[in-house]
């Protein structure tokens, strides 16, 4: 969304870059034509990357490096332009302070999705909410089109929780697979209540736990869901 609404206020190219287990894809937004355009493309091709703004989603401890440097070398080749680019990554990736003060760089904590932002994401834009409202369904036999859109969003978010992808990407059979696979990799139960758990391992916890922002605007740990509560109570 940030991505879109950059493109568009601005004039400017933004360049979507999400790198998944399974490969890569480079999303091209012009925003003078509000054209978007995919390709499969690899890390090694960001340096050469065109546009105003980069955005490199999915980094992990174990690309951060390699990112990073393909990322600073795609700034500094055309530096005159005054280009940007933000990596999205998980708790557990830290970045030096001197890349920080190098780089002039800001680090910003996401919160995960919250009940009432998925009620709004849905309210507001119908072709939005036509998109995903089969992958809210949790019922059994034939999806109804005219189920209660509130009902949908509840009866999901108590299985997906802050988890975006789980929410809206997978239906609830591919939901509860993931979740079941990266389940059965957690290696400590413990470590749900840690600050950042290490992606590069078989240590799965940041899949089950979410950031809130409270009020004040402290920053806190939870489970992600009720069902991963009910499910790691059950390990108790």
């Amino acid at each position: 969304a940030w991505a879109l609404w950059k493109a568009k206020t601005t004039g400017k190219t933004v360049i979507w870059f999400h790198t998944v287990e399974t490969g890569a894809r480079k999303v091209v937004i012009d925003g003078k034509t509000g054209k978007v355009t995919k390709y499969e493309a690899e890390i090694g091709e960001i340096k050469n990357f065109e546009g105003d703004f980069l955005v490199v989603d999915g980094v992990t401890e174990a690309l951060k490096i390699v990112i990073h440097q393909a990322c600073t070398t795609w700034w500094e080749r055309l530096r005159e332009k005054n280009r940007s680019f933000i990596l999205v990554s998980s708790v557990s990736v830290i970045v030096s302070v001197d890349s920080d003060n190098l780089y002039n760089i800001s680090t910003h904590l996401v919160p995960s999705w919250s009940l009432e932002q998925y009620e709004s994401a849905c309210e507001k834009d119908d072709v939005f909410y036509e998109s995903v409202k089969k992958n809210l369904w949790c019922g059994t036999g034939k999806f109804d089109d005219k189920l209660d859109k509130s009902e949908l969003i509840r009866s999901k978010y108590y299985y997906a929780g802050g988890s975006a992808r789980w929410m809206l990407r997978y239906d609830l059979k591919e939901m509860m697979a993931s979740f079941n696979r990266l389940f059965s990799k957690v290696g400590s139960y413990s470590a749900i209540y840690s600050e950042a758990g290490d992606d590069a391992k078989l240590n799965a916890v940041n899949h089950f736990r979410r950031l809130m922002q409270t009020k004040s605007g402290d920053e806190k740990y939870f489970f992600n869901s009720k069902y991963a509560l009910r499910r790691f109570c059950e390990q108790c």
